[in-house]
């Protein structure tokens, strides 16, 4: 039974209760609040909560579903067949259009930080259209991290548009690079996420961190894969170089450093895959000696150690340009 004694501190006590309740529920309101509000900046701002959704596939692996995206502000296309291009129809309905394919990874897609109006294959097809009197498309047929099988696999399942030229972009890490049709990482999310606060806490924080404390680059596996998968990504590459021959497609390849190798030593696959392309009498031409005029342009060119950033992407439009020039200076092989 509580004594005279007791009444005080129970008195007290009951104050002191409420006011850590009150606390707590305007804690509580505070970071509802911060919630909501960093959720509809990164929505309406930033443009997270909407990222391109992957799909996959027997043949090529993986790619990014047909849609329109919106990401950092910009408008991110991919037709019917998962090209970052207009849409296309698999044959030509105009017999003076000329088509070209453009093959490669992420440095030909651009990425997410890249709107398809920045995309060198789009800033190309008005101007080579003035230049050929001819109607030109460039069918950007490129997914981050697709090495050459990727690309031969995507030609089995949809064909080659009745193309009359093809530019190849590859790197040194295109050797070993060969798919493994596992399952997709969350940097390759297959359904939206339910929050914008989620993909920024996934994706984008820890290249945040790696920023911070220290550049992030290719691992020792991709810079120096074992000699039997850099063999197999070879054949890859020969047959899809094969391919393009029995279609009647000639093949420029442009071979496009990272800036640390430009500045340093190249990696050992771009000798192998130079190598092998010269052994298949493949021309090849080097993106070093454009890119390296611009480094020092502001606002810079590239967005990392190897992509173009947007105005980069009018560096890669020169490039492609001059290999395009050498696509249709080639001899008819095979195209009589």
């Amino acid at each position: 039974m509580p004594t005279a004694s007791d009444a005080p501190s129970n008195v007290q006590a009951k104050p002191r209760a409420r006011r850590t309740r009150r606390v707590l529920v305007i804690l509580a309101l505070i970071g509802l609040t911060l919630t909501i509000s960093a959720e509809l900046i990164l929505r309406a701002f930033v443009g997270l909560g909407d990222p391109p959704i992957y799909f996959t596939d027997d043949k090529f692996e993986y790619a990014i579903k047909p849609g329109t995206y919106h990401r950092f502000g910009h408008e991110i296309f991919y037709n019917r067949y998962s090209m970052r291009s207009a849409e296309v129809e698999p044959r030509k309905t105009d017999p003076r259009e000329l088509r070209l394919l453009i093959l490669g990874d992420s440095i030909v897609n651009g990425g997410s930080p890249t709107s398809n109006s920045e995309l060198a294959t789009t800033l190309l097809e008005p101007k080579l259209t003035l230049k050929f009197g001819r109607p030109t498309r460039l069918l950007n047929i490129a997914q981050g991290s697709w090495g050459p099988r990727n690309v031969l696999g995507y030609l089995e399942k949809f064909g080659s548009f009745e193309a009359d030229g093809a530019v190849l972009v590859l790197n040194s890490i295109d050797y070993g690079d060969e798919p493994t049709f596992g399952p997709l990482t969350h940097e390759q999310p297959t359904s939206r996420p339910i929050l914008a606060l989620q993909e920024a806490v996934q994706n984008y924080l820890p290249r945040a961190i790696e920023k911070v404390f220290g550049p992030s680059g290719p691992s020792e596996d991709d810079t120096n894969p074992p000699a039997e998968r850099g063999n197999r990504s070879l054949d890859s590459l020969s047959a899809l170089v094969t391919r393009l021959r029995e279609e009647k497609i000639p093949l420029v390849v442009v071979m496009h450093l990272r800036r640390t190798e430009v500045e340093g030593k190249p990696l050992i696959g771009h000798a192998k895959i130079v190598e092998r392309l010269k052994s298949l009498g493949v021309e090849v031409i080097e993106s070093a000696p454009v890119f390296q005029k611009h480094y020092a342009d502001t606002p810079p060119i590239l967005r990392d150690d190897a992509h173009p950033s947007g105005p980069g992407q009018r560096i890669l439009a020169e490039v492609l340009e001059g290999a395009i020039d050498r696509v249709f200076s080639q001899p008819a092989k095979g195209r009589e």
